[in-house]
């Protein structure tokens, strides 16, 4: 699924082509995907540009980073608490 995911990030980021260039489904989905943001804050770095656009890609991108980090906290979380369904018997 991630690999799966990588891919479509790739294709929908304009890392090959630009994005007006790329299918329809692709345009919808690249707004919601954080792989769009780097390497629009990538081309600026490199190539100059607008640099407030660049602050909203780092803000967008740091943002994606909070939402992962709660969702891991709150997966490690709830994996760390033991319910008596939990736990088995020995088997001996």
């Amino acid at each position: 699924i991630a690999f799966v995911l990588l891919m479509v990030q790739f294709t929908a980021s304009g890392g090959l082509y630009p994005s007006p260039t790329t299918p329809a489904p692709f345009q919808v989905i690249e707004r919601g995907l954080p792989m769009t943001y780097l390497v629009d804050a990538l081309r600026i770095c490199f190539t100059g540009g607008v640099y407030q656009r660049l602050w909203v890609d780092v803000g967008v991108l740091a943002g994606f980073m909070v939402v992962a980090l709660a969702l891991s906290v709150l997966v490690v979380h709830r994996r760390r608490s033991l319910r008596l369904s939990d736990l088995q018997p020995i088997a001996g």
